[in-house]
């Protein structure tokens, strides 16, 4: 996404996480600097090292994904509800939060978060998130006693039975196909 107004880019792109092209592979990083160029041309410097002169727009959609330094780790990220002028990923336009057995952990720095790689949940992962907690499909999870979707829970759970209402049931019959779970 090309922009042409110094003023405008840093509103829209600073401090966030920027998606961009190295070397024909989609890559992301955090825009650190941005700087004008003699043509009136505008670079983004990113804290990696990298530049680029034209960040890709790509949306970030709501789900969980893995975070980048564990990849075991899930995190959830929701759009803010907040009005921005910010266009890039960052915690003024998107809920970040690292997803455990007891609690939502709000505010991860966006650049924990592999944008690249949401959760694809296996018949093994899903076994996993059963017996203790985690992700289930891309935007269900569970803790002990509880069913979420995204940030809110709209279930609860006493080892294989889930008490849901009949809105979720089919989502839930269909990515907990194969499962020997009964569902009220």
């Amino acid at each position: 996404m090309k922009e042409y107004d110094f003023d405008s880019a840093k509103r829209k792109f600073l401090s966030t996480v920027l998606y961009y092209d190295k070397k024909g592979a989609l890559d992301t990083g955090l825009c650190n600097d941005i700087d004008c160029l003699a043509d009136k041309s505008i670079v983004y410097i990113l804290t990696n090292g990298d530049m680029t002169s034209d960040p890709l727009y790509k949306p970030t959609n709501t789900g969980l994904y893995h975070a980048k330094e564990d990849p075991s780790q899930h995190i959830l990220i929701t759009r803010s509800p907040k009005k921005t002028f910010k266009i890039g990923f960052c915690n003024e336009t998107h809920n970040i939060s690292l997803v455990s057995s007891a609690k939502l952990w709000d505010n991860v720095h966006p650049t924990g978060v592999n944008l690249l790689k949401p959760v694809q949940c296996s018949k093994s992962d899903i076994e996993k998130s059963l017996i203790s907690f985690g992700p289930i499909s891309n935007k269900f999870w569970v803790q002990p006693g509880k069913l979420f979707y995204l940030r809110k829970q709209v279930g609860v759970r006493k080892g294989s039975t889930f008490l849901v209402n009949d809105t979720i049931k089919p989502f839930l019959e269909d990515i907990l196909a194969g499962f020997n779970i009964k569902m009220v």
